[in-house]
């Protein structure tokens, strides 16, 4: 009887552990994922916002009603299919995850596996792709290269006022 409830307890300690490690692994996919949206020009803004409804940026680009309308149809094309697509990689990695976790692991399958997940990514970095060519076509070459220009120029300036924030120099007067 006295072995019924340790029994119990090892049950549950197991369950916290598996629950913990489904958690970490989730976790590190969801790190892997962000890091591979910087790494795909999101940290560019490109993907974010619908930059062309700003009244300075639709400006200095001049930007004509039929292109906003262009680049509004094309932002919720790219957005409609990245969903699906990330979506797709998330149910790829749960099942990498869930082969991962079996006592008796098929190594040719996991692998294999692994490479559908790899083949997901690749689907979503030539999404990502595919929408900055249609911005460039709607665009042309010229204010094409001055979008991404003020892109950089307004990173530049969030990273710059990031660094003042710590910066413990004294003021130039």
């Amino acid at each position: 009887m006295k072995g019924l409830p340790l029994k119990r307890s090892m049950k549950t300690s197991l369950f916290m552990m598996a629950l913990i490690c489904s958690a970490g692994f989730i976790l590190f996919g969801a790190v892997q994922a962000q890091a591979m949206d910087m790494h795909h020009g999101k940290h560019q803004g490109m993907h974010n916002f619908k930059w062309w409804q700003c009244p300075e940026m639709s400006k200095d680009l001049g930007l004509t009603s039929g292109e906003k309308q262009s680049l509004d149809d094309l932002f919720v094309k790219n957005r409609d299919t990245l969903v699906d697509l990330k979506s797709s990689l998330m149910k790829d990695r749960f099942k990498l995850h869930d082969m991962l976790e079996k006592d008796a692991v098929d190594e040719a399958s996991v692998l294999a596996q692994n490479k559908v997940v790899s083949e997901d990514m690749l689907r979503i970095s030539d999404e990502h792709i595919k929408y900055k060519l249609g911005i460039k076509k709607i665009l042309g070459p010229d204010r094409f290269h001055k979008l991404i220009a003020k892109f950089h120029e307004m990173r530049g300036k969030h990273h710059s006022h990031q660094g003042k924030k710590f910066s413990h120099e004294p003021k130039e007067q």
